[in-house]
């Protein structure tokens, strides 16, 4: 847990804005501090000190985010062996089933997107991808959490709790340690509607030998993804693709 009394308040102010412009897009200093929850005056100062270093552009009266948020991004993940290795991979396995693939991996609790291919067949509002999901409700969090000591997995929950996202999430711990007990044992995860209602996805965990949880999950609309396609193909397809990226993570 954060200690809050370690917290710098400008600083965690700043980035509440940068979050606001990021769900906004381009927005008015009232706009950001009414969502914000500041003074107009406050607001302004901030986006004045972000313009000031780069991280926000102003055109007439309207904010955005500054494409140096593009660079930092792409510095980060390929600042990353897993990313590195396992991007050409992702690549193709979304080519070749045509559905969307991420690479996830776990930060703070969440299920965060490292990295995300979108096949043909994927509809075109999964181009826009969610930054972070709970893990609980995913088919690569369940790998995650499936790979990871029940103590950690109790300090997840403790802190993310077992939202509901939709009406087939899974809401009760006893529950979901039982469902991560058969993603062990199966060596895949699958997550029927849990996350986003239409939607199936499939996920295996990555070994990467640094002890950092990391899985490779394939999601698709359930016309496409149903029967044999998602018990039994989508699992081994997808199983096939972590063990190839963990035999390139070894060379």
């Amino acid at each position: 847990m954060t200690d809050q009394s370690n917290e710098v308040r400008s600083v965690k102010r700043a980035f509440e804005i940068i979050e606001a412009l990021k769900a906004h897009g381009e927005a008015t200093v009232t706009e950001l501090a009414d969502d914000v929850g500041i003074p107009a005056s406050t607001a302004h100062n901030h986006l004045a000190t972000l313009e000031s270093v780069g991280y926000v552009v102003k055109n007439d009266h309207v904010y955005d985010l500054a494409n140096r948020f593009v660079h930092l991004g792409d510095h980060i993940k390929l600042q990353q062996e897993l990313y590195r290795v396992a991007k050409p991979s992702i690549d193709r396995f979304a080519e070749q089933s045509g559905e969307m693939v991420n690479l996830v991996v776990e930060e703070h609790g969440r299920a965060i997107y490292l990295s995300t291919s979108i096949g043909d067949h994927a509809p075109r509002n999964f181009q826009f991808v969610r930054e972070w999901d709970y893990l609980h409700s995913t088919a690569a969090g369940k790998v995650i959490l499936a790979s990871l000591p029940e103590e950690r997995v109790h300090e997840i929950l403790d802190r993310r709790g077992l939202p509901t996202v939709t009406e087939r999430t899974t809401t009760d711990r006893e529950e979901l340690f039982e469902e991560l007990q058969a993603v062990r044992e199966q060596g895949y995860a699958l997550n029927d509607q849990e996350n986003r209602d239409g939607v199936r996805a499939v996920a295996a965990h990555i070994r990467t030998g640094s002890g950092s949880p990391a899985a490779v999950s394939v999601s698709g609309l359930t016309t496409r993804i149903h029967g044999d396609r998602f018990a039994e193909e989508l699992p081994e397809a997808v199983r096939d693709v972590t063990k190839a990226i963990e035999i390139d993570l070894i060379h």
